[in-house]
């Protein structure tokens, strides 16, 4: 349904405030036109420029109740009174299109030209603090993001947060049940949250400048799914592609590597040290159930890409399979360790007591009730090895079990010697290393999603789109649309048709461009 913009609606203007560290403010930026810059899981920035000198009526002789001037009505030239009221780490204030955010000034740049003077500001969204704090040789074993973040008391440590004036908000709960560890980190806290936990967690953080709160979210879940589209008729300005498939930028091949040199063989269906994707290629291949071919790839041969088909389909059959029994032999070799350390235990008891037996002979006293125990901690050996080598027969046949699907899925018996030539033009090989990465199973379905994201050219959009909050007939986006939101990018003549998230976009009096 078309809505009548209301024309006497005021397009939004950031509006500015100066303050003290403790958020006192001093005194309202009524002069400043700044430009923003808004980032997904990164810290937003505003620059702007003061004037020295101000040729205005009064300009700050204002009724802060009306915000009307009230000065002589005369135009001279007077000094900029917020000259010597703005100072480094000070903070502005920023309330834009109902929003406020605060903000830390972090450098100050004096210009004196022919034409003005000005000091120029920049200034990080308040989060930046969290670059002040530093982390020395952090080490924690087994520890959720909450649990790094706040502190862990089982292993004793401090949380990252622990020496800043912020803390946790809002946390997904997905992340109390992934576990990572950290082994002599160092850094600052900023950048354990942008960057490393962030590319091991891989959630979407926020920070809530008015409270100190981070707030952690879901990445896949991150965003509305607006239905908007952003296409040559509607929003769109220009663009541009760049489509990049060097193999510093993508992969098919992707060989994933954890703590102390953890590899993912031992759970991977195959086998195999690494993961494969090979769905850019096959694209748009398509067949039947009954194994008719409906479309045909564009590179790679229809024999080829039915046999990659069936062997995916065969590895989905086998990962649950090969999950249960790899949980049960995690399982049993851990109650194993547990039956050695009883078994071990025991035969010091029968060292013990031999030599209490031989006390008591040269001594000549009562030696049956020493016999009687020495017999009860031999039976119990007995009992113990029974139980252990029941439990290593258990382990064996696991293994068994795996080694047959292991065989069922070796390459050599799915493919043929020409197929094996073919797919090596299409093998792109890739590392994937993290050292926060402890369970080999949580290091397997994150390499899953690793491949997911290199299995393709890198593609980079640049789009330069209206700017929605300079156009009183888009008044219905300006609350419509936020950052991380998902929007769709159309050109057909290009065939493009992607999804991406609305982010990273610049406000500033003139037109910008959103980089994508």
């Amino acid at each position: 349904m078309f809505l009548q913009p209301d024309y006497n609606k005021n397009i939004p203007r950031p509006k500015l405030w100066l303050a003290k560290p403790n958020k006192e403010i001093i005194t309202s930026l009524y002069e400043i036109e700044p430009t923003i810059n808004y980032k997904i899981n990164n810290i937003n920035e505003i620059t702007f420029n003061i004037p020295v000198f101000l040729n205005k009526e009064d300009y700050f002789n204002i009724d802060t109740t009306t915000d009307n001037f009230i000065g002589d009505g005369n135009i001279y030239p007077h000094k900029n009174p917020h000259i010597d009221l703005i100072h480094e780490r000070d903070l502005i204030k920023v309330d834009y299109n109902g929003t406020v955010e605060w903000f830390i000034i972090i450098e100050l740049n004096d210009t004196v030209a022919e034409d003005k003077d000005s000091i120029a500001v920049s200034c990080f969204s308040l989060g930046y603090q969290l670059k002040d704090s530093k982390i020395n040789n952090y080490t924690t074993n087994s520890s959720s993001l909450r649990q790094m973040l706040m502190g862990n008391y089982l292993d004793g440590t401090k949380g990252i947060l622990h020496d800043t004036s912020w803390t946790i908000g809002y946390i997904d709960e997905r992340y109390n049940k992934v576990y990572r560890s950290l082994s002599g980190y160092s850094g600052t806290v900023l950048q354990a949250i942008i960057e490393d936990l962030r590319t091991t967690f891989q959630y979407v953080v926020e920070f809530d400048t008015e409270n100190k709160l981070l707030n952690f979210y879901y990445v896949e879940s991150y965003g509305r799914n607006t239905g908007i589209v952003f296409n040559e008729n509607k929003y769109l300005k220009s663009l541009t592609r760049d489509r990049n498939a060097d193999s510093d930028s993508m992969c098919t091949r992707l060989y994933c590597k954890g703590k102390d040199n953890l590899d993912i063989s031992s759970i991977n269906p195959t086998g195999q040290p690494y993961v494969d994707d090979f769905s850019f290629f096959m694209y748009p291949f398509e067949m039947d159930k009954q194994g008719n071919i409906l479309k045909h790839s564009n590179q790679m041969s229809d024999d080829l890409c039915i046999a990659i088909t069936k062997y995916q389909a065969k590895i989905m059959t086998y990962i649950g399979q090969i999950f249960k029994l790899t949980d049960k032999q995690t399982a049993n070799q851990s109650l194993l360790i547990y039956k050695q350390q009883e078994l071990s235990s025991l035969k010091n008891q029968k060292y013990t007591f031999a030599d209490k037996l031989t006390v008591a002979q040269s001594a000549g006293t009562s030696t049956q009730p020493i016999i009687d125990i020495q017999e009860q901690i031999e039976n119990d050996i007995n009992n113990k090895n029974n139980e252990i080598s029941t439990i290593n027969n258990i382990i064996d046949n696991i293994q068994n079990q795996i080694d047959i699907i292991k065989v069922d899925l070796n390459e050599h018996n799915n493919f043929t010697s020409k197929q094996m030539q073919e797919l090596s033009n299409f093998i792109i090989c890739d590392t994937w290393s993290d050292e926060k990465y402890i369970n080999v199973k949580d290091l397997y379905v994150d390499g899953l999603k690793q491949l997911k994201k290199k299995n393709k050219p890198k593609i980079t959009i640049n789009i330069d789109y209206v700017n929605f909050l300079e156009c009183i007939d888009e008044q219905d986006m300006w609350k419509e649309l936020k950052i991380g939101d998902k929007i769709t990018i159309q050109y057909p003549l290009l065939n493009i048709n992607t999804e991406t998230k609305y982010g990273e976009n610049e406000y500033s009096p003139d037109d910008w461009i959103g980089d994508l």
